[in-house]
């Protein structure tokens, strides 16, 4: 979806925020990530400057770069839920979001 990536790493979900409605729903989204069996970290990592763009309020959030990343991990096995079954996943939950809300 437009805006939302979502990237799993082992059981590090690392969800990268590119839109407005996708922080508006930050609560949402981590939710229907936490019901995914084998996630047990979620990594928040807004996009600040985009979302500057869109006449968000940024001034709390913070942009986390790869040369700041605080741990690393490594990924020795393909993990069994891929980023095309998280993508389905969360592209239902918007819709769900936006017939049911």
């Amino acid at each position: 979806m437009s805006g939302l990536i979502v990237d799993v790493f082992g059981d590090l979900a690392v969800i990268a925020s590119s839109a407005a409605w996708v922080e508006n729903y930050k609560p949402e989204v981590e939710a229907c990530i936490n019901r995914i069996d084998g996630i047990n970290h979620i990594n928040w990592r807004p996009s600040v400057d985009i979302l500057k763009e869109e006449g968000m309020d940024v001034s709390d959030m913070k942009e986390v770069h790869p040369s700041t990343c605080p741990e690393r991990i490594k990924v020795e096995c393909a993990s069994k839920i891929t980023n095309y079954t998280i993508h389905i996943f969360i592209s239902f939950l918007m819709l769900a979001l936006f017939f049911f809300w």
